[in-house]
């Protein structure tokens, strides 16, 4: 036993990974906690530290009993230490480990709570980035503990914490888009539930981890996901294979776009008696939404300059207590502007779904406007195919039917800045000022062979000139995003 501050802690870790260790303490009440300890050479590297107090933070702001509690965090010589709930029991590697595959109906009634709690941290604004069995704990009453938020992304911020081009999180269990370095959302999450999932029903990892990380990610990137005959000789309900299906489908505007629709689908796979009782949304409206994005959306945006994101916003269609809405919620990294006020990442804008055509545009750009009555259109074919299988007590198809008839689409009107300010002329700029310049630069040099040598000083110079103009354009083009924000 030692000391560190007020805790007497057990010499022997109860856990470790590459940064440190987790070790066992008691107060002088003799209340157990987990203790973080960060090694010396990480608790020194500036960023290593800004990530771990964001991580308790972050954590403090996510009050539920599903989620590890963290109460105190201090620098202690070299050290730094993060003290957090003690959680008793098995992760899910360990379970497995110990007990084998899990039984469908066992796997499927842990992984309903753990998709309840995921939705909690989703709904905070956060994405954890690093799910797999080693960071959810089974307690021994079967309750679950969602724990590790050290990378975890604040989707309200602006920067979130993810430099665009860098690979975050654990090689067998992040999504395709995450492999392959692109910005990420919850939906990268619920692809590494989908992963964790497979790994109890089976007892092996849908993906091992390979010689290399570039190996690694180009297998999950190229690979399909493996179903779960190729690994389990058990018999399991065809239902369930397309519910996992669907959870890692390698498009992620085709996975399940929330754990509350996963949880769903797994909840009404149990036997009745085995379902548990979390109360689920009635709101027959729920999943009615359409999205706009460069690709794999609903309507799709022809954008060669990429100023559209690739899932950009999703426009849900919701009756709330003061009457049916659309909400439009952007997803983007440039934003978008309806009727005029700016929503950024995550944030959303209701419009009364008896109220006059909105202008909405993509990006904040007037070149990119909504086709409101092609919205309208999809959302209406898609309350008409709900209400094929199920009851319409609403009257939703009938109220957008006559939304579409009373209000026929008219493109707004923009009023468009002056054509200098425009992204596409600050961006090809230095491209017409080149080719000026070597106008300018033929016509000296024409001058310099026929009257006077002195003129190729000028020619040399403006050929130097030209030079810059065109390296400036070609770091226009690469860095184009940065004229749309």
């Amino acid at each position: 036993m030692k000391k560190i501050s007020i805790y007497q802690v057990e010499d022997n870790p109860i856990g470790s990974g590459g940064m440190g260790r987790v070790l066992r303490g008691t107060d002088s009440q003799g209340r157990q906690f987990a203790i973080k300890e960060i090694l010396p050479e990480f608790a020194s590297d500036f960023e290593i530290r800004t990530r771990t107090e964001r991580e308790v933070e972050l954590l403090q702001q996510l009050n539920n009993d599903s989620i590890v509690k963290v109460y105190d965090q201090f620098p202690l010589g070299d050290n730094f230490y993060i003290v957090m709930e003690f959680v008793d029991g098995l992760n899910v590697e360990q379970y497995v480990q110990k007990y084998g595959a899990i039984p469908w109906e066992r796997a499927t009634r842990f992984m309903v709570k753990i998709l309840e709690a995921m939705q909690f941290v989703h709904e905070k604004n956060f994405v954890h980035r690093d799910m797999k069995p080693s960071n959810i704990m089974i307690r021994n009453d079967e309750r679950i503990c969602i724990l590790d938020f050290g990378i975890a992304k604040d989707m309200g911020s602006q920067g979130g914490g993810t430099v665009i081009g860098t690979i975050i999180g654990s090689d067998g269990y992040m999504s395709p888009e995450q492999a392959d370095g692109f910005s990420i959302d919850h939906r990268a999450d619920i692809y590494a539930l989908g992963c964790v999932f497979y790994y109890m029903l089976t007892g092996h990892h849908a993906y091992n981890t390979l010689s290399s990380d570039f190996e690694t990610r180009s297998n999950i990137a190229n690979t399909p996901f493996p179903k779960l005959s190729k690994h389990s000789k058990k018999s399991f309900p065809t239902k369930l294979q397309e519910i996992l299906d669907h959870a890692t489908d390698r498009n992620m505007m085709k996975r399940y776009q929330s754990c509350r629709e996963f949880r769903k689908d797994l909840e009404n796979l149990l036997p009745s008696a085995s379902r548990s009782h979390t109360i689920i949304s009635q709101n027959k409206t729920e999943n009615i939404f359409i999205t706009i994005g460069r690709e794999g959306c609903d309507i799709i945006v022809d954008d060669p300059l990429m100023k559209v994101s690739r899932n950009h916003l999703d426009i849900a269609y919701k009756q709330f207590t003061g009457g049916r809405y659309y909400v439009v919620t952007d997803h983007s990294s440039n934003g978008t502007l309806v009727n005029g006020k700016k929503i950024s990442r995550n944030e959303s804008e209701n419009i009364p779904a008896d109220g006059n055509t909105p202008n909405i545009l993509l990006a904040c750009d007037s070149s990119y406007s909504v086709n409101w009555s092609e919205v309208q259109r999809l959302i209406s074919e898609k309350i008409k195919a709900q209400s094929s299988t199920q009851e319409d007590p609403v009257g939703l198809t009938q109220m957008v039917s006559e939304a579409l008839s009373d209000q026929p689409y008219d493109a707004p009107d923009h009023e468009d800045g002056a054509w200098y300010d425009a992204p596409f002329w600050q961006i090809t700029k230095p491209l017409w000022l080149a080719i000026a310049s070597i106008i300018v630069t033929i016509i000296l040099f024409m001058v310099a062979l026929e009257f006077n040598r002195i003129a190729y000083g000028f020619v040399l110079v403006m050929g130097y000139y030209v030079i810059k103009l065109l390296w400036q354009f070609i770091q226009n083009l690469i860095h184009r995003e940065e004229f749309y924000n």
